[in-house]
């Protein structure tokens, strides 16, 4: 079975996945949901209504209650807030976690990108985790790349569905933080609350890179089921 890295809290002890209401994690790459599904307790999701579009996998986000937004109406991000607030409103302990990437967007292996206030306007506790992902390639998915001659050039979905198919394993270490629950300054200020966050993560990011691969390697049949979902996205979406 995948052994997930569990950090331990003040108290010595790693605290249930179900122990908050949220989790937020870095978002490297578009499989990065399907590893935090897969391997922690299966959450609901924040998605891009766009999801939809995409076979199999828009009728699982139905199925698990994600929250769909689009991003472009104003009215659709009200409602996704008005999502999130009801969730924690609804949320008891050892109820199913709605996970959240805070950044936004997928960002590269070095920094995390600041942090957007959706995930913490509820003001509830949530729990951090840290995907690195430790193959000889990493399935991040820049926009822009370096071509041979050093011209940057577009990083397209083809591309980037190409590299990952000539890959058969695919190795990440997935580090679960303890819980962090806001105070009162950051339960009235979303933005602080985010920063706060943000910070915590980013230093442990920044250790566990600098350490090294670390956490559990999936080894083929995590490979082959993350590379027969990736292909369907990459080919059908649009």
């Amino acid at each position: 079975a995948p052994q997930i890295k569990f950090d331990v809290g003040p108290d010595g002890k790693a605290a249930d996945i179900r122990s908050t209401p949220f989790i937020v994690s870095n978002h490297l790459s578009d499989v990065d949901p399907l590893v935090l599904f897969a391997y922690l307790g299966f959450p609901r999701f924040v998605a891009k209504v766009d999801i939809l579009k995409v076979p199999v996998i828009g009728k699982l986000a139905i199925d698990i209650g994600t929250l769909l937004v689009e991003r472009e109406s104003k009215e659709s991000r009200e409602a996704t807030v008005a999502g999130i607030k009801q969730h924690a409103a609804d949320w008891k302990q050892g109820m199913q976690p709605l996970a959240i990437f805070p950044e936004g967007t997928r960002s590269n292996e070095q920094d995390l990108i600041p942090f957007k206030r959706g995930a913490f306007v509820a003001g509830a506790p949530v729990r951090p985790v840290l995907l690195v992902y430790t193959g000889r390639w990493s399935p991040e998915h820049p926009k822009y790349m370096e071509d041979g001659s050093g011209k940057v050039v577009k990083y397209s979905d083809g591309k980037w569905g190409l590299q990952f198919m000539s890959h058969y394993r695919h190795s990440v270490a997935v580090t679960v933080m303890p819980p962090y629950t806001p105070s009162e300054e950051e339960k009235r200020d979303p933005d602080l609350y985010a920063a706060n966050v943000h910070r915590v993560m980013q230093q442990r990011y920044k250790e566990l890179r600098a350490a090294g691969p670390r956490g559990h390697s999936h080894g083929w049949r995590y490979g082959l089921v993350v590379l027969a979902v990736a292909v369907l996205m990459v080919v059908l979406r649009k």
